[in-house]
């Protein structure tokens, strides 16, 4: 299938590049790419210039003083974000497509005049420090930056994007002035809209937007010649419960004759479940918790690896298990079997993304700065579909001894531990009976892609007290195989069809999903189904899967932020349920005769819901899903209502970080019920994103979080509010204090007229694009059934947010926020 062979690309009189892929959809994504990131910083390298940079575009700029430019796109629609990375920095933005034009002139305003006033600087300083400080409390994070500091000696990718917390600290506001000046240029930028956008209209828009940019000269550097990996080591301490190995290469660049079949190589040893290392050290030997190969491609060269965790016990085996693996994988494990199966792997996934036009517009800016070429990923795909087993054999050679892969270690820090306002035509949602259950399909003939959404009575409100954990687990357990197929053929069947199959369990359900291209879905619905109708698990598969969900919940609960919320939850919820996962020792007394009785008997008709969407013929689906079933006719047990305590509580529970979560647990509301579950989606836009009140007052006034929202759970019971953040130990105080003040602002005041505005403009722009998501759609919809309620389509919805009153939201606030008990708790580095 060629992608991008329609993208329309010109170039402005001053160099600036476009490109516009016009799609059917509710809105549009405006990206605008620039050729600058951290690898461009020259004398200042480690500085995090760039990153810095990607901050202050959005603290004011020509026409729009403080943070008024990026208010201004939200109000085109939806939100606006940027990044950085070693080679680029990108703003991107979701925007109505009738805002194109004044969203193109305030995006490029942000980039060509941003202006660094000196009071915005030092407060998006301390901002940066403490994004670092985060970073530093990131194992994953820490290991990456080790690594490349490993493989790339001279050149300046060693270093990581973000900087070094000194050298952030010495950066001037007039350097950063200068860099501005020189880097952000029109022959470094691409502009890239991708959705319901009007080719003629963008080319007129890009042209009175970034027209008359003046072009300006700067000789490129000429980065350091890369050396080969030459098998060194090196590793650092870490109060984490896993230990972690990443074993990395320099690799060729996307455009290098050798990358496709390089890309194949990775995808093979470890791209997927199914891929040789997954199975043999996560499934048939479980020494690795997770283990997983990479391929990021950066400029003109690459970077490829394994990373992989375990538990401190089984750290020494795993490494020595992984030399034999990948000694075993090149002179066995490079089949044309295999090679098949990640080509098609690879393809399903590309199938699957095309209708994220995120995803479109990534893609096109990057093939422009990389190649020159908006369908360069055309080009790239034949040339992977013709890669040969011989290539990937002479690309396993060059690259896979594993005396050569230089190693990066985490090891335990700790002597010893615990475990468009047009909208897409489509038809309307069709609710039938199909054999006694409740399903909901979507008719999408244009769809390459077909998707059913399977919703279960699971999660914790339908777990008996000796069950806890079970949903969870069985999120895990359905990848073991069963019918006729053990779990590698389960797996290698799923990945050779191109099919993607989830499990996700919450507090209310047990969700199964699955998409696979339309020629490829019913096989793939009958392999899942016979593995609905008949799991099999036996009890190694059983005891390694309990003892990763193990290691999970532990490796969540050693965090600052899970270990405060899991404990709020405690003392909100007390011993029902919705409390959350038990702990590691309950889960370590579940039994596999006690999960299998579990999971027949969540099968209820008057229980199940189910969804298609594409060319899917609902019956026939339903026949290939469930058809060996057998339906349980007990009643499920449901926990008692919520009671919630009326005292207040304060809890502290130190950990070895740097940083300091804080969370305010408040009574949450029933999301079972429509009205307030639109509502309180609602309140979730007021409270989170830039230009919330709370962000505000947080981050931008005070300086003392990176980041800080409210979480919004519950369903067929009430739920909680959770408010939280991260701090220095010195600032929780003031940060919990800032925290009760918004929940007692919400409770007495409500929201005021601007914010209700700007949350009923974002809620409604997110409801309509949706629609570009088939997997969320279908998943919404279902849910709809699942509840006991009719589907509401995305167009009922945003009617529903366009009648709904500031009166009547804060009327809804009142009742739930005013006195409330203050539950908080605090988990990380003590002040």
């Amino acid at each position: 299938m060629e992608l991008f062979c329609d993208v329309e690309t010109f170039t402005l009189a001053n160099g600036v590049r476009c490109a516009v892929m016009p799609r059917t959809g509710y809105s549009i994504e405006l990206d605008v790419f620039i050729a600058t990131g951290s690898m461009h910083e020259g004398k200042l390298l480690g500085s995090g210039m760039s990153h810095f940079l990607e901050h202050m575009l959005f603290q004011g700029c020509e026409g729009f003083p403080g943070r008024s430019a990026p208010e201004q796109i939200q109000r085109c629609g939806g939100d606006i974000n940027a990044y950085t990375t070693f080679e680029r920095t990108v703003v991107t933005a979701r925007i109505a497509p009738e805002k194109l034009l004044p969203a193109m002139k305030t995006v490029a305003a942000m980039v060509r005049s941003t202006e660094v006033a000196e009071a915005r600087f030092n407060e998006e300083r301390r901002v940066i420090l403490r994004e670092c400080n985060r970073c530093r409390d990131n194992p994953n994070s820490r290991l990456f930056d080790a690594a490349r500091q490993l493989s790339f000696v001279r050149h300046p990718v060693r270093v990581p994007v973000i900087g070094f917390t000194d050298l952030v600290k010495k950066l001037t506001r007039q350097e950063l002035v200068d860099y501005h000046a020189a880097r952000y240029t029109p022959d470094r930028c691409v502009v890239v809209a991708v959705g319901n956008v009007d080719a003629r209209a963008f080319r007129d828009a890009a042209q009175e937007a970034f027209g008359d940019w003046q072009r300006a000269a700067l000789a490129e550097a000429i980065f350091p010649t890369i050396a080969p990996a030459a098998g060194r080591k090196n590793s650092f301490l870490f109060p984490d419960p896993q230990e972690r190995l990443l074993w990395g290469t320099p690799m060729p660049g996307i455009t290098d004759p050798l990358a496709p079949a390089a890309d194949l190589l990775w995808g093979m040893l470890g791209g997927a479940e199914s891929s040789y290392l997954p199975m043999q050290l996560e499934l048939s030997t479980p020494l690795a918790q997770n283990i997983q190969t990479f391929y990021h491609s950066i400029d003109d060269f690459g970077y490829a690896g394994i990373r992989a965790a375990a538990t401190p016990q089984d750290f020494n085996k795993l490494r020595t298990a992984l030399e034999r693996e990948l000694k075993n994988f090149a002179d066995k494990g490079v089949t044309a079997s295999a090679l098949k199966r990640e080509k098609q792997r690879q393809a399903g996934d590309e199938l699957a993304a095309i209708s994220d036009f995120s995803y479109l517009a990534s893609t096109i800016g990057v093939s422009l700065l990389a190649c020159g070429k908006a369908d360069f990923p055309d080009i790239y795909r034949r040339r992977l579909n013709a890669t040969t087993l011989d290539e990937v054999k002479l690309a396993a050679a060059q690259f896979l001894s594993p005396e050569k892969l230089d190693r990066t270690e985490q090891r335990n820090a700790f002597p010893a531990m615990k475990k468009t306002r047009v909208f897409r035509t489509i038809s309307a949602p069709v609710v039938s009976d199909q054999g006694g259950v409740r399903c909901v399909s979507l008719e999408k003939p244009e769809s390459p892609i077909d998707y059913a959404t399977l919703i279960l009575p699971g999660g914790a409100i339908f777990e008996k007290p000796g069950e806890r954990g079970l949903s969870k687990l069985w999120a895990q357990l359905l990848f073991c195989g069963g019918g006729e197929v053990n779990e590698m053929e389960f797996l290698r069947k799923l990945d050779d069809l191109g099919a993607a199959l989830n499990v996700n369990a919450g507090l209310n359900s047990l969700t199964v999903e699955i998409n696979a291209p339309h020629d490829n879905f019913q096989q793939a619905l009958a392999i899942v189904g016979s593995v609905v109708s008949f799991p099999t698990v036996d009890e190694r598969q059983f005891q390694r899967e309990k003892m990763r969900l193990v290691e999970s919940i532990e490796l969540q609960n050693s965090t600052p932020q899970g270990a405060a919320t899991f404990r709020a939850r405690q003392l909100l919820f007390g011993a029902h349920p919705y409390a959350g996962t038990p702990d590691g020792d309950a889960i370590k007394k579940l039994t596999c005769e006690a999960a299998l009785r579990f999971w027949r008997s969540r099968f209820q008709k008057s229980r199940v819901a189910a969804g298609f969407s594409g060319r899917v013929d609902p019956e026939l689906g339903m026949k290939l899903l469930l058809n060996g079933i057998r339906w349980h006719k007990a009643p499920l047990p449901e926990a008692p209502e919520v009671v919630f305590p009326n005292r207040n509580c304060r809890e502290m529970i130190p950990l070895e970080r740097e940083q300091l979560a804080v969370v305010r647990i408040v009574p949450g509301v029933r999301l079972g019920d429509e009205r307030l579950e639109r509502i309180f989606s609602l309140l979730q836009q007021n409270e989170n994103g830039l230009f919330s009140r709370l962000f505000q007052d947080v981050r931008e006034k005070e300086s003392l979080v990176y980041s800080v929202g409210m979480r919004l759970d519950g369903g067929f019971q009430r739920g909680a509010f959770s408010f939280q953040g991260l701090t220095r130990p010195d600032q929780g105080e003031r940060l919990a204090e800032l925290l009760d003040l918004e929940i007692r602002r919400l409770g007495k005041d409500g929201v005021d007229a601007a914010e209700f505005e700007l949350a009923r403009e974002r809620q409604t722009f997110d409801t309509g694009s949706l629609m570009e998501h088939p997997e969320a759609e279908l998943a919404a919809l279902a849910f709809d059934l699942y509840y006991g309620r009719m589907p509401v389509t995305p167009q009922d919805e945003i009617a529903f947010f366009r009648r709904l009153t500031r009166a009547e939201f804060n009327r809804e606030l009142h009742c739930v926020f005013a006195d409330v008990p203050r539950i908080e708790v605090f988990a990380g580095a003590q002040p």
